[in-house]
């Protein structure tokens, strides 16, 4: 029951320290939480905090013996650098390449114009 609500107050907190930063006038720190925990794009930042949390308290806490925890241990520190370069290869270096491919193809500025 408590790792149901753990992705909530995780995001609270973190939302509330960067609402805090930002009153304090360390905007560009604020801003870059904020952008990370945009709910509306990307998967790595969201998935990590909502969903990868609860799970993993929740894997340790209803484990039935010492080699089912050390077996999600290895699971978890194996699919989230996993899911985390994935994310960042697609997302990062082969969506600059083909930006720029695109961007001389069609004679136009790099990036999503404003």
């Amino acid at each position: 029951m408590i790792p149901t609500f753990i992705a909530s107050i995780l995001n609270g907190l973190i939302w509330t320290k960067a609402q805090n930063l930002e009153a304090n006038g360390e905007k560009e720190k604020a801003m870059k939480i904020f952008d990370h925990l945009d709910f509306t794009h990307g998967y790595h930042p969201t998935f990590t905090s909502m969903c990868v949390a609860p799970w993993n308290l929740n894997s340790i806490i209803t484990t039935q013996g010492s080699s089912e925890r050390i077996e999600n241990l290895v699971q978890f520190f194996t699919l989230v650098p996993s899911w985390w370069f994935g994310d960042r290869m697609m997302n990062g270096l082969l969506a600059k390449r083909f930006d720029k491919k695109l961007a001389k193809k069609y004679q136009e500025n790099p990036g999503i114009p404003a």
